[in-house]
């Protein structure tokens, strides 16, 4: 096995999910194992271009103002949640609700539930968003969520993703990402403006020491490789 390898001296995991199932399903020392969350770097983008930036991707997918519009985005539509999306959406039928589905098409499209195909320019379609949906079954650090955090969106994750353990109530977390009825009433509770605004800053101060950042990521790599280095 890998983590019996004498050649291995560390673990870098992307979040304490990760690092718990390293100790109960491979058996590996906590004394092992560093934890360096996920990070992305994101493109700046002021209020101004923000508030263009939403007007001008709304109005391409013929979105208005008054609906809530809520992202979700994988390779992997099934794994990520899709399914539960899709009946979750049923329960909200007729409510100013839309949902983007970024990548490989996993059902029909609607005019609720939109079926994007791969899309270049994830940035207008989180500019187009109120908030990111991911149900995911199993994702060690979300990289969609980290991307929306960082943008200031709302989140709607699972307990199976390591990157909502640090959002605290920034995050609506489901424990089953499989329940549909409890993601209707999360996204129900993501209509209200002043909801988004509170989980939002709650997540914005969970994250002010740049836990999400790759310069943060880097230095940590970094730190742990010079340690590991220094110990052959």
């Amino acid at each position: 096995q890998v983590t019996r390898h004498p050649l291995v001296k560390r673990f870098a995991a992307l979040s304490a999910f990760v690092a718990r199932q390293l100790i109960n399903l491979y058996d590996v020392d906590s004394a092992r194992i560093v934890i360096i969350r996920n990070a992305v770097d994101l493109p700046p983008m002021d209020d101004t271009q923000r508030v263009e930036r939403r007007a001008a991707a709304r109005r391409r997918l013929g979105i208005d103002e008054q609906t809530t519009v809520f992202l979700f985005a994988a390779f992997n539509p099934r794994l990520k949640g899709a399914r539960t999306i899709e009946r979750a959406m049923r329960r909200l039928r007729g409510e100013p609700i839309v949902t983007l589905m970024a990548g490989p098409a996993g059902g029909a499209s609607s005019g609720a539930m939109r079926w994007l195909g791969p899309v270049g320019d994830m940035d207008e379609l989180r500019a187009a968003a109120d908030a990111v949906v991911m149900p995911t079954h199993y994702d060690p650090s979300s990289r969609v969520v980290i991307e929306a955090v960082r943008r200031g969106l709302a989140v709607i994750g699972s307990a199976f993703d390591g990157s909502t353990e640090l959002l605290g109530d920034g995050a609506i977390v489901l424990a089953d990402p499989a329940d549909d009825a409890a993601l209707a009433e999360a996204m129900r509770q993501l209509t209200d403006p002043a909801e988004r605004r509170r989980r939002v800053e709650i997540a914005a101060q969970a994250t002010a020491n740049g836990a999400f950042t790759m310069a943060r990521h880097t230095a940590e790599l970094e730190t742990l490789l010079l340690a590991v280095a220094s110990e052959a």
